[in-house]
């Protein structure tokens, strides 16, 4: 049994042999194969043009990944050398064993064990795995495939080492690689001389930009080498050499190189910085030569000054205490610092900053609203203002650029008023001209379109007076005044009217014009006169005012000095003292008498006039009396002269305090009225609001589709206002076809139609006006599109308003079809409405005809505060009739018992209601802007503050809006625009004051 086991031990020490010299030539190859791998990839990766420094990384982790092959098969090491793991392996071989090897080599000693079993066994093994060869339990094709592989990847490496530019072999020496700087070195030194004969072509520059430029990164392909940039650029170069170096360096100018990215052997790149101007090229390395490539040209673009203009660069006379009004734009290159406001004055130059932007911008623009007093001009000075704008190149410690300068004398009160009266009457008396014609023409002026187009180019040139009168005054601008609100209302009926002739009697439209048609050029024909009435009106009532009042203060003048000139009588002066004062007074008189001249009001104008005949006769009684000495009776007869002129600066005075007192009823009523209004409004919203909150209720789904008609509501608003907004594009219709502006106009009329069945929430009517107004939509988008591309004859160019007409177009239609897709849920989801609904809307007609009553009676009163109320147009009545016939309507459909079209009408009064109510708080705004416009034709200050009945003051100065930069954050300058809201104003300005600032939030 001995001799068996013996037998036994040496074959499995022979087996663990085996399998720890397989596993160690199968360690050996996998490192090897791994090497080769790594050389293999590096050769490719360099290649392909990989940088030096990620082929190093990659290099070290792929020898780090062969070094982890060759160790894994090492790891069995120590399980090779068990004798029992190896005897599992052969019973795994031989099934026919039946564990007797195991047996034979764990259990041969133990006492429980039978010893001739344990013979037995080990003799059975013994003879078994006798013919049994090591090869079989451990099999050396797993060696073999290994060092297939490894012989395969060394052809693999060898071949390719002489396909690619850089082998393996090769990939070690450009990773170690150090030798371009110690030839560039070597060779300025003066040890090697470069030969200039390196071709390099598919140059490819990436510019980027320093942070002051503003400019995105740049790509140029295919360059010829030259760089152009501004100082601070970063320029990464990439090319390709017609030859293979081992080594690239980067030279700019005769400065010493700096590395370069070399990948192939071809592929080249570097990085430069542009300073100045100069030269760049590449030195390469071959062994030992050296070579230069050509020179290139560095180009540096200097920044240029920046370009400041102004639109008003006339001399130009400023009131003292009015903003200067400048309006400028500011451009740079690639930014700017700052803009200020430069004030030259006896040879003073005093510096305003204007702007200073937080980002650089390239453009700024913007108004001075800065006084004459604010940079220290007061009244008589001249001055010369200039706009600077200094740019931000940190290199070159920001260039200035200038405007044209700017003379300019201020005005002081007296002038100030003087000059605003000449302006006032002179547009008055250019409104008047028009207005005639308008007046003695027959509307339409002509039977046939050729004299319609002919009568409307005429018509257009009669505005040219206005036009130059308003351009003089303000230039560009449109005061936000009451004589710029006039002749902004003149030119835009002017404009409806002559759009609406050309688009309709034009000729070469081939449409037949309607008895409509001229009824409609009548009404605009009408709205025209309408509006220039009211502006001469307006602008004449202005005239009377501010002379009545010139006029009581010259007589409460002339009064005083006549009360004067008696008092020194009676201290017995000499005659020729005393004529001399009458010879003043006298010049008091004719001056007061010019005054009365240009009054237009007859009754007053006798009144003053026979004042001044009765004072001018009893003068030259008392010059009379002086010059026979009878100084006693002069005495009697001046105070006479006294007491009449007393009594006639008492007389205007009276009428003045009339006007004043009818201006504060008239006040006290529109306080009233504005109250009634608001109050009315919000009892019709609680009335729609209680129908609306009952379906709620009853049915969860009321309140989603009440959700969706308040949706489509705002969205059809929006699809009107965008048509409104097309047609206006279109301003007179120069430039434009006839038919497309018709086409834009019934586009118009359709989205009106859908708005009012959106309101009344019929959704089968809207539906049909929707389909209806998508039409038109397509039709006029189609026109306005037809103008942005159809040739025009030479020299006219396209209008500018086509670009907006084309947006504005296309806006609405995209939120009509928006609408159209919420009134079909609507019209799907509509369910018949349940007996208690019915009931409850028939409950509530009483209420809504008692608010149709207290309609009617402030309906009446609108009307009356718009007679008058000399700024008024008519809107305000409008908008109460349409929310009389809308409360009418919802009164009809809750008698009915039709809660959904009745809760449609109560909130479409409630909103006609409240265009009522802003429609007479923009008449009223208007009326104060006229007095405060009169006082300033009196004397040339208006009130820097208006007092309210409370005594409480508000300011009428222009709103200062902060710029952008003034704050850290957009939200900051969001919330300081809030802050702005609380500021108190007028009554009746509170709801212009909320839209104002709820837009410029929204912006």
């Amino acid at each position: 049994m001995a001799e068996d086991i013996q037998q036994i031990r040496a074959f499995l020490e022979g087996l663990s042999s085996r399998e720890r010299r397989l596993l160690f030539v199968r360690g050996v190859l996998s490192g090897l194969a791994g090497l080769l791998l790594t050389g293999l990839l590096l050769s490719l990766l360099l290649s392909l043009g990989m940088a030096r420094h990620w082929a190093v990384v990659w290099g070290v982790s792929l020898v780090l990944l062969s070094l982890a092959a060759a160790a894994r098969p090492l790891i069995g090491w120590r399980e090779a050398g068990d004798a029992a793991r190896q005897a599992r392996l052969v019973e795994h071989a031989l099934p026919e064993l039946r564990s007797r090897l195991l047996t034979a080599i764990d259990r041969r000693d133990s006492p429980h064990v039978s010893q001739a079993l344990i013979a037995r066994a080990v003799a059975k093994a013994g003879a078994l795995i006798a013919p049994l060869q090591p090869n079989t339990i451990h099999p050396a094709q797993p060696v073999r495939r290994i060092l297939a592989g490894v012989l395969l990847l060394g052809g693999l490496v060898t071949l390719l080492g002489t396909l690619l530019p850089i082998g393996p072999i090769d990939a070690v020496a450009v990773l170690l690689q150090g030798r371009a700087s110690v030839a560039a070195e070597r060779m300025l030194a003066g040890d090697v001389v470069a030969e200039d004969d390196a071709l390099i072509g598919d140059i490819v520059l990436h510019y980027t930009f320093p942070d002051y430029t503003l400019l995105d990164p740049l790509l140029v392909p295919n360059s010829d080498g030259t760089i152009h940039a501004p100082p601070g650029t970063r320029v990464k170069i990439t090319a390709r050499t017609a030859e293979s170096f081992e080594a690239a360096a980067l030279q700019i100018g005769d400065g010493e190189p700096s590395e370069a990215g070399l990948a192939g052997g071809r592929d080249l790149d570097a990085t430069l910085d542009i300073i100045g101007e100069g030269v760049w090229r590449f030195i390469l390395v071959r062994g030992e030569e050296v070579h230069r490539s050509a020179d290139f040209r560095i180009v540096v673009d200097e920044d240029a000054a920046p370009v400041v203009s102004i639109e008003q660069s006339q001399a130009r006379q400023v009131p003292v205490n009015q903003p200067l009004g400048i309006l400028w734009n500011a451009q740079d290159d690639f930014g700017l610092q700052r803009v200020v406001l430069e004030v030259e004055q006896d040879g003073e130059v005093r510096e305003y900053e204007l702007r200073r932007p937080l980002d650089g911008a390239a453009t700024l623009d913007g108004g001075i609203r800065m006084t004459p007093k604010d940079v220290g001009l007061g009244s008589g000075s001249e001055a010369t203002l200039r706009i600077v704008a200094y740019d931000n190149d940190w290199m070159a410690g920001g260039k200035r650029g200038e405007s044209v300068e700017v003379e300019v004398a201020v005005l002081g009160p007296q002038a100030q008023g003087a000059r605003l009266s000449n302006y006032i009457r002179e547009l008055r008396d250019a409104m008047l001209p028009p207005l005639a014609d308008f007046l003695v023409e027959a509307a339409p002026p002509s039977s046939s379109g050729a004299g319609m187009l002919r009568w409307a180019e005429s018509a257009r040139g009669r505005f040219d007076p206005i036009r130059e009168l308003m351009k003089k005054q303000w230039g560009d601008d449109t005061p936000s005044s009451i004589d710029g609100k006039v002749v902004e209302d003149v030119m835009e009926s002017a404009a409806r009217l002559i759009r609406f002739t050309i688009t309709t009697y034009d000729p070469s439209s081939g449409r037949k014009t309607t008895v409509r048609d001229d009824e409609t050029f009548a009404e605009l024909h009408a709205v025209q006169v309408a509006s220039l009435e009211k502006a001469v009106y307006l602008l004449d009532s202005m005239i009377r005012q501010a002379g009545l009042a010139q006029l009581a203060q010259q007589a409460a003048n002339l009064a005083q000095e006549a009360q004067e000139l008696k008092e020194f009588a009676d201290t017995d002066p000499e005659a020729g003292e005393l004529l001399a004062r009458l010879d003043q007074l006298q010049r008091l008189m004719s001056q007061l008498a010019q005054a009365a001249s240009k009054l237009d009001e007859g009754r007053l104008q006798e009144f003053v006039n026979a004042r001044l005949e009765e004072s001018n006769s009893l003068m030259d009684e008392i010059r009379k009396a002086i010059a026979e000495g009878q100084m006693e009776e002069a005495q009697e007869m001046l105070e006479r002269l006294a007491e009449s002129l007393q009594q006639m600066s008492e007389g205007l005075g009276s009428q003045m305090s009339q006007q004043q007192q009818g201006d504060d009823d008239m006040a006290e009523a529109y306080k009233q009225l504005v109250e009634d209004l608001e109050q009315l409004e919000q009892e019709q919203q609680e009335l729609a609001e209680q129908l609306a909150e009952a379906r709620e209720q009853e049915d969860d789904q009321s309140a989603e589709q009440a959700e969706m008609w308040a949706q489509v509501l705002a969205l059809a608003e929006a699809a009107d206002d965008a048509a409104r907004a097309a047609v206006s594009a279109s301003g007179d219709g120069t430039g434009w076809r006839s038919s497309a502006v018709a086409r834009m106009g019934r586009f118009s009329e359709s989205t009106a139609g859908v708005l009012d069945a959106v309101r009344a929430r019929d959704a089968e009517a809207a539906i049909e006006r929707v389909d209806r107004a998508i039409r038109q939509g397509q039709i006029a988008t189609a026109a306005v599109e037809h103008e942005l591309s159809r040739s025009r004859p030479r020299g006219e160019s396209t209008p500018d308003g086509v670009v907006v007409a084309d947006e504005k177009t296309t806006d609405s239609i995209g939120l009509l079809l928006e609408i159209l897709e919420l009134l079909e849920q609507l019209q799907q989801g509509q369910q018949t409405e349940s007996e208690q609904m019915q009931q409850l809307a028939q409950q509530m007609q009483q209420q809504q005809q008692e608010l149709g009553e207290r309609q009617e009676q402030l309906q009446q009163q609108v009307g009356q505060m718009e007679q008058a109320m000399p700024t008024s147009d008519g809107t305000a009545s409008q908008s109460m009739q349409r929310a009389g016939e809308a409360m009418e309507r919802a009164d009809e459909n809750l008698e009915e018992g039709r809660s959904m079209p009745g809760e449609g009408h109560q909130r479409d009064a409630a909103g006609r209601l409240q265009s009522a109510r802003e429609s007479l708080q923009q008449q009223m705004q208007e009326y104060q802007q006229m007095q405060q416009r009169t006082q300033q034709m009196q004397n040339g200050e208006g009130q820097s503050s208006d007092e309210n009945r409370d005594g409480e003051s508000y300011s009428t100065q222009e709103i200062q809006i902060p710029s952008p930069e003034e704050f850290q954050t957009p939200e900051e300058y969001r919330r300081a625009l809030l802050e702005g809201m609380e500021a108190d104003v007028p009554e009746e300005y509170e709801a212009l004051k909320k839209r104002y600032y709820e837009e410029l939030v929204r912006q």
